[in-house]
């Protein structure tokens, strides 16, 4: 699901709706001590929208935080086109 080496947090793109919930709490009192946030797997196994939302909230709570994921639009077979505005 996620992994987390220092300073960073690694995110699997094929968590479910439950997993991101999950993952939302246990970030809560975390997100002061995080640098980057990646992802792990191929675009196409992304499930859920849940997890873009997640990425955008982290994003915009703590603007400081590296999510290389974010940083432009992406095609995803499953959505189309997502783009975000930060």
């Amino acid at each position: 699901m996620f992994n987390i080496e220092g300073d960073s947090i690694n995110i699997s793109l094929d968590i479910g709706l439950d997993d991101v919930s999950e993952l939302k709490g246990f970030l809560q009192d975390k997100l002061k001590y995080l640098e980057e946030v990646g992802v792990i797997g191929d675009e196409s196994t992304f499930v859920t929208s849940a997890l873009f939302q997640l990425l955008v909230s982290i994003k915009k709570e703590s603007p400081d935080i590296s999510i290389k994921f974010l940083e432009n639009g992406k095609e995803l077979s499953k959505f189309g086109k997502v783009e975000w505005v930060l």
